[in-house]
């Protein structure tokens, strides 16, 4: 997600906390919103400074608390992972979007994973939050001959207006010898960041 903990909405935060999470009315709550509302802003520049604006979106950043209040904000997102009967995990503002799948099936969980993604940009733009479109990636992990048999290396998201190549890469199984594999995962670990630099 793009500038996610700049974006999030104290209202609708403040109303999962309580629908969804069962926080009612107590000083919990209250003491939550008076941590992400009332806030203010100005802009030094030299000796310049802008006028004082009030916040009346975002979570404080640089606290301990904040990942956790965006995690409760964006919780819907792991139910719409599940709803594709995908698997997923998220650390504060990245999501993790993952399957286990036979090579002849490929192109039908690419749809799947393709339905997921468009589900999502349609929750986050609804909750006010952006998906960064340009930090989408996909990657296909398998051995030699599982990954010959790949014969999509392309993914449409329709919403996003986006069609990606997907980067395919041997990955070695782990029952194989134990530093072939450590110089494996380096090796992918290099030319996953070279690839995102292009």
């Amino acid at each position: 997600m793009s500038a996610a903990f700049n974006t999030v909405d104290h209202a609708i935060l403040l109303d999962r906390l309580h629908t969804s999470f069962g926080i009612r009315g107590s000083t919990v709550l209250s003491w939550i919103e008076s941590f992400i509302t009332g806030r203010t802003q100005t802009v030094h520049i030299g000796k310049d400074q802008s006028t004082t604006s009030a916040v009346i979106c975002s979570v404080p950043q640089g606290s301990l608390l904040s990942p956790l209040l965006f995690l409760l904000y964006t919780a819907d997102v792991l139910k719409i992972v599940q709803h594709h009967e995908l698997r997923g995990h998220s650390y504060a503002n990245d999501t993790s979007i993952y399957l286990h799948t036979d090579a002849s099936q490929c192109t039908a969980q690419l749809s799947c994973v393709a339905a997921c993604i468009d589900d999502i940009n349609k929750w986050v733009s609804s909750n006010r939050l952006r998906l960064n479109a340009d930090k989408i990636q996909f990657i296909w992990l398998g051995t030699a001959p599982q990954l010959t048999k790949v014969n999509n290396r392309t993914i449409t998201l329709p919403l996003i207006g986006w069609v990606y190549s997907i980067f395919i890469q041997i990955f070695m199984m782990v029952s194989e010898n134990a530093c072939i594999l450590k110089q494996s995962v380096k090796w992918l670990l290099n030319v996953i960041q070279e690839h995102q630099l292009n």
